[in-house]
């Protein structure tokens, strides 16, 4: 199984039309190229103002509720335009989280090409106001007689208001609900952007550890240096924190790793966003 997130950061400040659906164009080229078996996407957003699409939509979508719906311009939308187009079938979904940048619904989204059976949404923060850009939630998709995918993008460690260890107690609650945690017996997948670097010690990581998952670039038999953020970007530019290990796959089982390896990284796929991609190959 080959299993890919990345941080898009599909609508910033820098936003171009033009360039965002070359963006999506590359992603979709990448995924086909790599085989990716399932995707986990954070800031894949869409514009605030644009009409709802009212036809039907590519390929599989699974809505997360009866109110579900996607804008015109939506990253994970254009996405599976792009991979039908390909002729890559897939199973996906999609969530928005928060207001970014005063008109983009930042979401997540998660591509699967086992049959998705069922995806739920659910806030991991405290703070559950949508303009307010601190707000995170979780995505889950569950697959007919497979793994569940997680799609994550988590706060700081010393938040003073939304920090890193109240967003984890809620969402282990909330995957404890779903019997999704380790200590089910569910195998799991938790991807994203934990905003916790891997150097640090006693923080987001050990705690995620602590909890049960691993993480596997530790159990990787190949790996390369790990490293996602190479440079200083939004929420990390005191300057202190550089080349940095953010993004992670987590694994609710222990599993035979073949490889992690960092991709869309300029050397393995194009550069595509502030965050590289993070490949895991596993048995």
């Amino acid at each position: 199984m080959r299993l890919l997130t990345i941080n898009i950061h599909s609508h910033g400040s820098d936003f171009e039309p033009e360039l965002y659906h070359q963006k999506m164009k590359a992603l979709a080229a990448f995924m086909k190229e790599e085989e990716i078996d399932a995707a986990a996407i954070q800031e894949c957003s869409e514009e605030e103002d644009r009409p709802v699409v009212s036809g039907p939509l590519p390929m599989h979508w699974v809505p997360v509720g009866p109110d579900s719906r996607v804008r015109e311009d939506n990253c994970a939308l254009v996405l599976a335009e792009e991979l039908q187009g390909l002729q890559q079938e897939y199973w996906w979904t999609w969530t928005g989280a928060k207001l970014g940048y005063g008109k983009y619904n930042e979401g997540l989204a998660i591509f699967s090409r086992r049959p998705v059976t069922g995806a739920d949404s659910f806030y991991i923060s405290g703070v559950r106001d949508f303009s307010n850009w601190k707000t995170r939630k979780a995505l889950a998709a569950c697959t007919a007689d497979g793994p569940a995918f997680l799609s994550v993008h988590m706060g700081w460690w010393n938040d003073p208001e939304e920090n890193f260890r109240g967003q984890m107690e809620r969402l282990q609650k909330a995957l404890r609900e779903r019997k999704l945690r380790p200590q089910d017996g569910s195998d799991s997948f938790l991807m994203g952007d934990f905003n916790s670097p891997a150097a640090i010690r006693g923080e987001g990581r050990d705690m995620v550890l602590d909890l049960g998952w691993r993480d596997s670039y530790e159990d990787a038999e190949i790996k390369d240096s790990g490293i996602t953020v190479p440079g200083n970007i939004d929420g990390w530019r005191d300057g202190e924190h550089t080349g940095m290990r953010l993004d992670y796959i987590w694994t609710a089982k222990r599993h035979r790793v073949l490889q992690s390896k960092v991709v869309l990284n300029g050397i393995s796929g194009p550069v595509l966003s502030d965050h590289f991609g993070v490949l895991a190959v596993i048995e």
